[in-house]
């Protein structure tokens, strides 16, 4: 949006000025050409009486803000305001709207293009601000952009971000502007999965992208509802429809997937995190991990629900009976009682931490800098030697099952290791202390309990 100065604006201003003072008036019969001049005047004045007030011809854009310094040497705040036409307001008159005018309504009919494909409708608001630079934010349905970003193709996925939140239920905000991205055509590959979408894309001929295309806005007109945090669930949601071009689109998605490992079909996962106390888990640290070791398959398990990191792939509930691990990483609170039966033929070792009253991360780093796994293992206790833990050998507990299995509250049983009817029960010899681990070691002829740490 190129802006324009108005110096014709000043000459009128003037001419008018003189006008009412009389000059032009007093001198017209002396000089023939000042009636001329006074008609000239007279015209138009008419003519800006009678035009209608400077508006936005936009059905979305409820009104724009200009906010400025009133001139160099001020520190003044000057707004001015332009309505859409369809609010029949009559705003002050401002030379910068004046001159503007034109180019401003070709740059929203541009960035509305998308929104009219999909129906989208909403409102609005938009604030010039020419006080700062590099701004392009997002608050309460107003869009702030300074005047060096007006042409920034960020704006217009901004705007159809704002008109999908507005139109749609969405549970991912990553998602929404992914959708806008992709609808304006400025996409920023801000995930694998967003990369795996736009390359399946371009692989496709013009003809197809177009009937893809087609496919998507009839599918997001008719489904206004994403339900799901991760983005790829969404994204399977979003090609719901069995026309061929989605078919096609989604048999080159799906296979680019497998290729990149963004997909999981393995029922053997390296870790397992399990989060089974009350308090929600950030999950952003152990995503990241997963991304930057990709070849380890890590799930994250809450309420219920398995998903395969590092893009959150949501596992069908067949796939998750069939799931085994050589490691589970438990969070429990201090009630949570323990119930082994479901980790007896999936998983090999468990270790299970209990929340903290502080809230605080677990640190996963250990667990992913060497190929040596007990080593890993032993950093990932030392790196976490704030929180209560315990270690168990979940084969070795299948030997003891009679003898264990009615302890519920192993956390408080450990705080009496010391006592004689504890280890006996335990079958513990004696217990040495691992500065590998930062915890105790038990020394016993059945290794159920490996490690063991109460703070």
């Amino acid at each position: 949006m190129r802006i324009k100065k108005c110096p014709s604006t000043k000459r009128l201003v003037r001419a008018l000025e003189l006008l009412c003072s009389g000059i032009v008036f007093s001198e017209y019969k002396k000089r023939p050409l000042g009636l001329i001049l006074l008609l000239v005047m007279i015209l138009m004045g008419f003519e800006v009486g009678t035009k209608k007030p400077l508006c936005i011809s936009s059905k979305i854009v409820n009104k724009i803000d200009r906010v400025s310094l009133e001139d160099a040497s001020s520190e003044s705040i000057l707004t001015e305001t332009l309505y859409s036409c369809s609010n029949y307001k009559i705003p002050r008159f401002s030379t910068y709207f004046y001159e503007n005018l034109g180019a401003i309504d070709a740059r929203l009919h541009k960035i509305e293009r998308a929104a009219s494909l999909l129906g989208l409708m909403g409102r609005v608001d938009i604030e010039i601000n020419e006080t700062t630079t590099g701004q392009l934010k997002l608050k309460n349905n107003k869009i702030a952009v300074s005047a060096d970003r007006l042409e920034d193709p960020e704006l217009e996925k901004l705007f159809v971000t704002v008109l999908l939140l507005q139109n749609m239920k969405f549970e991912s905000a990553q998602f929404a502007g992914f959708l806008a991205g992709w609808l304006t055509g400025h996409a920023a590959t801000d995930s694998a999965v967003e990369e795996i979408w736009y390359d399946s894309f371009e692989s496709l001929n013009t003809l197809e992208q177009f009937n893809f295309r087609e496919s998507v806005f009839a599918e997001l007109r008719k489904y206004p509802d994403f339900p799901h945090k991760s983005l790829l669930e969404n994204i399977q949601t979003l090609l719901g429809q069995e026309t061929n071009s989605v078919l096609h689109f989604k048999s080159v998605f799906n296979q680019r997937l497998q290729n990149l490992g963004a997909a999981s079909t393995s029922p053997v996962a390296d870790l397992i995190f399990e989060n089974k106390s009350d308090s929600d888990f950030d999950s952003a640290s152990l995503l990241t991990l997963a991304k930057s070791y990709k070849a380890k398959r890590v799930v994250f398990e809450e309420k219920g629900s398995s998903y395969v990191l590092p893009f959150m792939t949501k596992m069908d509930s067949s796939l998750k009976a069939q799931l085994t691990t050589p490691l589970r990483v438990l969070l429990v609170d201090t009630n949570t009682k323990l119930n082994f039966d479901s980790y007896l033929k999936n998983t090999e070792r468990l270790i299970v931490f209990k929340t903290k009253a502080a809230d605080s991360q677990l640190k996963f780093s250990g667990l992913f800098v060497s190929n040596d796994v007990k080593k890993n293992e032993l950093a990932f206790l030392n790196a976490n030697k704030g929180f209560d833990v315990i270690q168990f050998h979940i084969p070795t507990f299948k030997y003891t099952k009679a003898q264990m299995g009615p302890v519920k509250d192993y956390f408080g049983l450990l705080k009496k290791a010391k006592s004689f009817a504890v280890k006996k029960m335990l079958g513990w010899e004696s217990e040495v202390w691992s500065i590998e681990a930062q915890a105790f070691k038990p020394v016993a002829v059945y290794d159920v309990i490996q490690y063991y740490r109460i703070n």
